[in-house]
C-alpha cells in the first residue's frame, strides 16, 4: 500500500485512509496546515450544531406528543392532576390546555 512514500489511491482500508490524511497533512506548509485545521474545526462545529438541533427536535417532538396526549385525556374527562402525572407536563401547563 505504500509506494514512493505515498499511499496508493486505490487502497480502500479505512485505517489506511486515515493514515493517508494524516500523512498528507504532515506534508503541508504551516499556512496550509492552519487552513486545514480550521477546516476540520469547522466540520466538528457543524456536526455538533447538527446533533444539538436533532436533540432539540426530538425534545420538541416529545413535548408536542405530551400536549396531544394531555388534550386527548382532558377530552375524556380525566382530571388535571392525573393528566399531569401521565404526560409529565406541569399542572400549570395542563390547566392552560384545559382553559
Amino acid at each position: 500500500f505504500f509506494k514512493n512514500n505515498q499511499i496508493l489511491r486505490n487502497f480502500h482500508s479505512k485505517n489506511i485512509q486515515i493514515a493517508k490524511k494524516k500523512f498528507d497533512s504532515l506534508k503541508m506548509t504551516p499556512k496550509e496546515r492552519k487552513i486545514y485545521e480550521s477546516y476540520l474545526k469547522n466540520i466538528m462545529v457543524e456536526r455538533s450544531t447538527i446533533e444539538t438541533l436533532r436533540e432539540e427536535g426530538r425534545e420538541e417532538g416529545k413535548q408536542q406528543t405530551a400536549i396531544k396526549n394531555a388534550l386527548n385525556a382532558l377530552k375524556l374527562g380525566i382530571d388535571v392532576g392525573t393528566v399531569s402525572k401521565i404526560t409529565g407536563l406541569s399542572l400549570e401547563a395542563v390547566q392552560q390546555l384545559k382553559a
